[in-house]
């Protein structure tokens, strides 16, 4: 079960922006030029997603049909470069890809509550 994302707060109450851990942890090593996917799970309606990437990389997000690497000119594109957290409907699947040889990347879920 997914926790809620309840940020952390001091000893007077004010909040300081830490996060509690969360069981939902992913992480996987993607290689040049493919495409990985996850699917969040459909316990929840939105998950808020923070995602991890090995530092010096470059790589590319979606939550909708494809997800690809930019070419030589600006184009329109659904992929989101390095996104650092999104709200994402559960059941939704997100495609990964780097232009590195490989990249770390990790995502943490915590559940939105209604």
């Amino acid at each position: 079960m997914a926790l809620p994302m309840n940020m952390g707060k001091d000893v007077e109450g004010h909040v300081n922006y830490t996060l509690p851990f969360t069981n939902l942890n992913y992480a996987t090593t993607l290689s040049q030029g493919v495409q990985q996917t996850l699917t969040l799970p459909t316990e929840h309606v939105y998950y808020d997603v923070i995602f991890f990437y090995q530092p010096g990389t470059t790589v590319f997000v979606s939550d909708v049909d494809s997800v690809s690497l930019p070419g030589g000119s600006f184009a329109l594109t659904v992929s989101h470069g390095k996104p650092a957290g999104a709200r994402v409907k559960g059941g939704a699947i997100l495609r990964f890809i780097c232009a590195d040889t490989t990249a770390i990347v990790g995502v943490t879920l915590y559940a939105v509550q209604p």
